[in-house]
């Protein structure tokens, strides 16, 4: 945790807090990214440089092909590269500035260079860019939808599966939560998907039967549970909650 002291912030809740919902390209910004990976802050355009983007796709807001976030200069401040793509939740401020920091859940989708983006410690490289827009298009065109968290509680501990076997679960072992629906493909991601050891899932209404495998065994009980369009349900996972 930086010294921006935030909690999680549910997509439901965000997309409703947010006046502007887009994915973009910065085209100005202070702050690039070296050859090595290091943070570049350029001093000619003076340490208030705003964040100019060029807007890929907007599922919230007024149309414009360009957004300008001002650069709030605090603890809670996000660095949005030069060059990088971003999916972006920005509301406007009291003084009428439009603003993103960490607390708005940016999530990169490209570095500058088209490099493939993997988790290093910043947040906006854990959450799901494919989630969060596949989220925003459903509030944007009004499309059947429901939103699912929850925690899977068996990370970093010896578990016994369903089968007796005693199974090593961490975070970096191919853990993986199911959302099985009857007629209809089962859903799945790999856990966690957040930058807390919680899943998010965007699925369309219905019954589903929710369980976690890690390494392809079943670890605690299934839980069934049905969500209704526009619905926001928490289902926690894993043999260390209580049914």
């Amino acid at each position: 945790m930086s010294a921006c002291d935030y909690g999680y912030q549910a997509l439901p809740k965000l997309f409703d807090a947010s006046t502007d919902v887009f994915v973009g390209t910065v085209t100005e910004s202070v702050f690039s990214r070296a050859a090595d990976g290091q943070i570049i802050v350029r001093r000619d355009a003076g340490s208030a440089g705003d964040f100019r983007f060029k807007v890929l796709a907007r599922y919230k807001g007024a149309a414009s092909d360009e957004v300008v976030l001002k650069n709030g200069l605090s603890d809670c401040t996000y660095v949005f590269l030069e060059g990088a793509t971003y999916m972006v939740h920005a509301f406007v401020t009291n003084e009428g500035h439009l603003v993103s920091g960490q607390a708005e859940r940016p999530i990169l989708i490209s570095l500058p260079d088209g490099s493939p983006v993997h988790p290093d410690g910043d947040p906006a490289t854990s959450w799901s860019s494919e989630l969060a827009i596949a989220y925003a298009d459903a509030r944007a065109h009004r499309r059947p939808h429901a939103f699912v968290t929850g925690t899977v509680f068996l990370i970093g501990r010896d578990l016994i599966g369903r089968d007796g076997v005693r199974v090593s679960a961490r975070a970096s072992d191919d853990v993986v939560v199911y959302a099985e629906r009857a007629g209809a493909p089962t859903a799945f991601v790999r856990v966690p998907n957040t930058p807390w050891n919680m899943f998010e899932m965007v699925l369309p209404p219905g019954e589903y039967r929710f369980l976690v495998r890690s390494a392809g065994t079943q670890l605690g009980d299934a839980v069934t549970l049905s969500v209704a369009d526009g619905e926001s349900r928490t289902v926690n996972l894993g043999p260390g909650w209580s049914r």
